[in-house]
């Protein structure tokens, strides 16, 4: 398949600023040229919006019937791709509280049964961590994140969907990775949150080739009070985007990207994916055209002076 439709957009980054509806949101999508999509079944997460936050555009499927999730697939038809990633605030599989373990579990899987219903084929997830307040020696939150890794494999496995936890730390997913087989439990590199740990992405891809199910995408401004992630392409100042995507490409990749780019409303997020989507494009098929001192934050405004001559 083409580059070019495989790189999406996430609901997770897309604000109802005006009150969209999905449907209207996948409406734009589409008639921006978008042909992936990933679905963040939630209705509660945010990024941005003063005092109080603006919700995303999500769902919550446990409201839904099966004509509702009927119509849901037939919105969702339009699009080349689709991919589900897992709700993650107050959710935790590694808890110290056995209750919130287990809600935490129930919804993952849910994840998955929505996905057999929408014949979703890839499903992410972030990994169980630390309780505040109650401090465990590590190998306990590698433990249950293991236990449940094994319990959705198994799930996903009887309907053909592939699942991964996605990059929090690198460190502690090798541990979790040692128990499972590349097609078992795969990985989905967030190119962020990889880089905010100091480590380079290009590094992790080649490491984890056979094991990424999906890549999500974004610029990080590392600035005097730390690392600002999610960011469009021409604040990023961390990711080599001149090496990296080559990299996803050699290493045989061909699943989904997602942009994970914040936006006030779903214009500006659309806008910011496809400069991202412009960039990628030209890295996929003529990275050599691009001097490698080009800077990351400047790389997009080089190929568009090429495209002109």
């Amino acid at each position: 398949m083409d580059i070019r439709h495989l790189i999406g957009i996430s609901t997770h980054f897309i604000p109802m600023t005006y009150n969209e509806t999905l449907e209207e949101i996948i409406d734009k999508i589409v008639k921006a040229g978008i042909t992936a999509f990933e679905l963040v079944t939630v209705e509660y997460q945010a990024q941005i919006g003063w005092p109080y936050n603006i919700p995303n555009v999500g769902l919550w499927f446990r409201d839904m019937n099966n004509q509702e999730i009927q119509k849901l697939k037939d919105n969702l038809s339009v699009f080349d791709i689709v991919t589900i990633h897992g709700q993650h605030l107050e959710l935790n599989i590694a808890s110290s509280n056995k209750g919130i373990r287990e809600e935490s579990y129930r919804q993952y899987l849910e994840c998955l049964e929505l996905a057999r219903k929408l014949d979703v084929k890839t499903v992410t997830y972030h990994t169980g961590h630390q309780t505040r307040g109650f401090i465990r020696d590590i190998q306990e939150i590698i433990k249950y994140n293991v236990y449940y890794g094994k319990k959705l494999a198994n799930h996903a496995r009887e309907h053909g969907i592939r699942i991964g936890y996605e990059t929090g730390s690198i460190s502690m997913l090798d541990k979790i990775f040692s128990h499972f087989k590349p097609d078992e439990l795969g990985v989905n590199i967030d190119l962020g949150h990889t880089a905010m740990q100091r480590i380079d992405p290009e590094t992790v891809i080649e490491k984890w080739k056979d094991r990424i199910v999906e890549i999500h995408f974004n610029g990080v401004n590392h600035y005097w009070g730390g690392f600002m992630e999610h960011q469009p392409i021409w604040m990023n100042n961390t990711i080599n985007y001149r090496t990296v995507i080559p990299r996803i490409r050699d290493v045989g990749f061909r699943g989904p990207i997602i942009c994970e780019l914040q936006g006030n409303d779903i214009d500006q997020c659309i806008k910011h994916v496809l400069e991202a989507k412009e960039l990628i494009t030209f890295l996929w098929n003529r990275d050599d055209e691009i001097p490698l001192d080009i800077k990351p934050w400047r790389i997009l405004e080089y190929i568009r002076k090429l495209e002109k001559k």
